[in-house]
């Protein structure tokens, strides 16, 4: 049987910041155990995959221009019952008119929808800690 201080795992928060016609995209971290965590990440922060769906659960495509940015190897540090925000350089947005290549900014994600209220899943990895999944809901 596995102790239960064992059992706890880090987990993440996805936050949907709005900023204009735009929401930014950050997580928060937390460490529920009484043991420090220390993993690696990568700055800027782009170990994570969105995907997009109504509220009543229909998969909206989400279009993310190519990105070619230098990425370095990082320390990912998580105190004993601590928490962490990590902001990413990545805005979310709804374009119904967006086009397949998805526009000038790499940093510019747009569901390619009419704004409606949709629920934002997200798939993080971080080197040396399982998979985490955190979502966030967006008005429209």
């Amino acid at each position: 049987m596995t102790p239960p201080e064992e059992a706890k795992t880090p987990s993440a928060t996805l936050e949907l910041s709005a900023s204009g016609n735009d929401w930014s995209v950050a997580f928060t971290f937390r460490n529920p155990t009484a043991r420090a965590i220390d993993a690696t990440m990568h700055e800027p922060f782009l170990s994570f995959t969105l995907a997009v769906a109504t509220v009543d659960g229909k998969r909206l495509e989400l279009v993310q221009p190519a990105i070619d940015t230098p990425a370095r190897a990082v320390p990912f540090h998580l105190d004993a019952g601590g928490t962490k925000r990590l902001a990413t350089p990545f805005r979310l947005r709804f374009d119904p008119k967006v086009t397949p290549a998805g526009g000038d900014d790499p940093f510019l994600w747009s569901i390619a929808s009419q704004p409606v209220p949709v629920v934002v899943s997200a798939r993080i990895t971080i080197e040396g800690l399982s998979p985490m999944d955190a979502q966030a809901r967006l008005p429209g």
